[in-house]
Formats: C-alpha cells, structure tokens, sequence
C-alpha cells in the first residue's frame, strides 16, 4: 500500500484558500493551517509517498501547472485528486473532465468523488459508460467516497448505508474510496466488515478516528487522529496487513500536524509488525 496525506490545494496556493476551504482544511481549525512548507515538512518527516490533492472550485489550468511545479521542486508526488469541497454535492460532467485532466498533468492515479455529488446520473448507463472511458483514456481510477448522513443528503440511502452503497458501487463497476469516519457518523455498519464486503472494489481509504456522541457529525468527534475516537482501527489495519491491501491509505485527519504524525506512526508500528 501507499501511504499518502490529504491536501488542499489551497494549502500550496494560499491565495486560493476561500473561508470555507480553510474550514475544511484539514488541521486549519487546531492549528492554524498548513502551508507549504509544513506540509513537506510532514511528507518528508512521516516518510509518506505522496499526497491527496484536494482541488479549489473555478481553478484555472495555469494554477495546476503552478501547484505540479512547486511540488517537484519537493519532491511530492499527488498520489490522488478529490473533487473541490463546493462540488461535493453537485458536480457537472464538464466538471468531472476538468478533474480528469488536472490529475492526468499531476500524474495521479486516483479521481475522488463523492457519489452523492453525481445526482441521478448514477443510474444512466451511457453517463456511467463515459465515466469509464475516461478512466480508461487517462489511466486513472475513480474512487467514489461514501458519504456522511445529513439533512441535505437526506433519503438518498445509498450515499451513506453500508448495504445501500455496496450494492449500487458492485453495479456500477467503479472504485471506492472507502471512508470509516463517514461510516461510522451514519451509523451504518462496522469498518472491518465494509471493508472485507467491498475490497475488491477499493482503491483509496481515507483513514481517520471517530467518537461516537449525541451530536454525531461536528468538528470534535471526526476525522480524529488515531486511537482518539471509538473505531476499531488496530483490528482494521491488521486486516489491511493480512489481506496485503495495495491501494493508497490517505491520513485525512483533522487535527494539528503533530498528531497527524502520531497517527502515521501509530498505523505503520501496527503494519510492519
């Protein structure tokens, strides 16, 4: 497997970062954010293989060509792209094409979209078709992420239910990017038996803690670092280690770069015991 931390864009153009970027910057609200140099700090520090690129909505193809520049120079490679934060309840084909491109001059292997955010497109067979003409044109894999359950995805199930999901993902024939946070926030299944359902599906896992409470989805029990919240992330990643999963474990934890590092360490003691 690759080991691989998410990114915003806009934490390497820093002129680029919106508010509410920078509230879903991961780490942005504990610590301040980080910067480029922090963030090949922690590449270089936690002896990751690259990182996930989190795209800014309306950004233009000479910003790509900036970001790829900046990143050779230190020797980051983008692993994978994620649609933009705005996007990730609608995104457009065209859309969809410009991620396809950007990740194609970035040299990732890996296009993260939401599921929810492709709407009733899901269920037109030439739309899916195009999807996978694409990846096969670019060489590039989609992962589609499950969702968290709020009140804007709100009856669409198969965003978020473990039965739901796994059953529209084995008919549609695209990767998953598997989220145990989100699985766990929708209360809709345990991480281990997703993962053993649908691992000849995954090709990307966003790797974080969860806590459960009364208010299941705010800033404080998600995205945690590892071991700080209620999943049972050892028994995971050993199932990871003996199923000898080869796909990217992304570190999408919200929380100051410290324990980010922690929780890189945490997982690799666990892997290459």
């Amino acid at each position: 497997m690759r080991f691989s931390l998410s990114v915003n864009l806009s934490d390497i153009l820093t002129e680029k970062k919106s508010i509410l970027e920078n509230l879903f910057s991961w780490g942005s609200i504990f610590d301040n954010g980080f910067y480029p140099g922090r963030v090949f700090r922690l590449v270089k520090e936690a002896k990751l293989d690259g990182i996930e690129l989190i795209a800014s909505k309306d950004i233009k193809t000479k910003d790509f060509e900036r970001v790829k520049k900046i990143l050779d120079e230190n020797n980051v490679p983008v692993l994978s792209l994620h649609q933009p934060i705005l996007t990730l309840y609608r995104i457009s084909f065209d859309g969809i094409k410009r991620l396809f491109e950007a990740a194609g001059r970035l040299s990732a292997k890996v296009i993260v979209l939401h599921l929810f955010s492709l709407g009733k497109q899901i269920y037109d067979a030439d739309f899916v078709k195009t999807l996978k003409s694409l990846e096969g044109k670019y060489r590039i894999k989609i992962g589609l992420e499950n969702g968290t359950k709020n009140i804007i995805i709100g009856l669409k199930h198969y965003c978020y239910r473990e039965k739901e999901f796994s059953e529209i993902m084995a008919k549609l024939g695209l990767g998953i990017t598997f989220d145990p946070t989100h699985l766990a926030q929708a209360n809709s299944g345990d991480i281990v038996g997703f993962y053993k359902k649908n691992k000849k599906h995954i090709v990307n896992i966003h790797l974080s803690d969860y806590k459960y409470g009364w208010l299941p989805h705010n800033l404080f029990n998600t995205h945690l670092a590892l071991g700080k919240g209620d999943l049972p992330i050892e028994e995971f990643l050993k199932t990871l280690k003996k199923d000898r999963y080869d796909g990217l474990l992304t570190f999408e934890i919200n929380r100051p770069a410290k324990e980010i590092k922690k929780s890189i360490d945490f997982a690799r003691r666990i892997l290459d015991s």
